[in-house]
């Protein structure tokens, strides 16, 4: 309905899943490198063990164009990206790959906003089976 809400209470958000979301970050000044935006629609049950290559990459909001892998640091150090999921999904996941240039020099975030659009969580029922 277009409200904005700063920060969704429990009992309103477990009636929900999200169908898009989007992740705005700021860099600090001076930092140097490349970065990755992607994103999962489940959970990921153990970020120590994932492969952020095999999960999507999300869309630069400038462009709604898939971003680039490796992308460098903006120079006015800000970035918006969203993700529209196909099917909401009641635990999505962002996933920021942060690449240095060198040993020296890496990116470092000085600000992350998170906007999630919701809609009334749903199951379908594929197939059901009558018994007496």
């Amino acid at each position: 309905d277009g409200r904005v809400v700063v920060g969704i209470p429990r009992a309103v958000l477990q009636n929900n899943f999200v169908k898009a979301i989007e992740v705005e970050i700021e860099f600090v000044d001076g930092d140097t490198g490349s970065f990755e935006l992607r994103y999962s629609a489940k959970s990921i049950k153990d970020p120590a063990l994932i492969d952020h290559r095999l999960f999507g990459l999300m869309l630069d909001s400038s462009t709604m164009q898939p971003m680039k892998g490796n992308m460098p640091v903006p120079v006015n150090k800000k970035f918006t990206a969203r993700a529209v999921l196909n099917t909401p999904s009641p635990d999505p996941q962002v996933i920021i790959v942060l690449k240095p240039k060198n040993k020296n020099e890496a990116p470092h975030i000085k600000s992350l906003t998170y906007k999630i659009w919701t809609t009334p969580a749903m199951v379908v029922i594929r197939g059901f089976n009558w018994t007496k």
